[in-house]
């Protein structure tokens, strides 16, 4: 081989090598979230929702959704001007969506008198998924929402069962934006 191939088989590896940096940077560099779904220990049966920006992006979330056992779905827009937490500050916000900079959260607490059981509830129609969505409309399905879901309706159920008259009306769900 001469000096020539081997510079030129130098530059071909050397591309490569970088073509290949780019593609892992590019993808360690986006919107990320981590989702999560459990039961707490309360008087009144509740779930809690969290998502997490675990990416390098910021991500802004621009709905929270449920499914419905019928297959109709519940969507709640995150509408403009809303007052929220931040690094302990109470900060007053115009823009549509809910903004997550690296390493922020969303946490919504979920119980039975939550609003998106009170349009279905009647019906006999209870949530199977949630899921969130960003400005982009990219989905994030919230893991193991299903199985807390199951129980949280077997709990409804079994409730409304016993007190007949239950109504739920109620709207006594938290929506937290918090730093960590």
């Amino acid at each position: 081989m001469e000096t020539s191939e081997k510079i030129a088989a130098l530059a071909l590896f050397t591309s490569f090598v970088s073509l290949g940096y780019s593609i892992y940077s590019d993808l360690r560099d986006r919107s990320k979230i981590k989702t999560e779904c459990i039961k707490l220990d309360a008087a009144t049966p509740s779930i809690r929702v969290k998502a997490v920006n675990v990416g390098r992006r910021v991500v802004i979330l621009d709905g929270f959704g449920a499914k419905y056992s019928d297959g109709s779905y519940w969507v709640r827009r995150f509408e403009s001007y809303e007052m929220h937490m931040v690094n302990n500050q109470q900060i007053e916000s115009e823009e549509h969506g809910r903004q997550l900079l690296e390493h922020d959260y969303f946490e919504e607490i979920i119980s039975i008198d939550h609003d998106f059981y009170s349009k279905t509830f009647s019906r006999g129609h209870y949530p199977i998924s949630l899921w969130l969505e960003d400005t982009t409309g990219r989905k994030y399905k919230i893991k193991n929402s299903e199985k807390q879901l199951a129980i949280l309706n077997e709990q409804a159920k079994y409730i409304k069962t016993i007190d007949p008259s239950f109504k739920n009306n109620k709207k006594s769900s938290r929506n937290l934006n918090k730093k960590q």
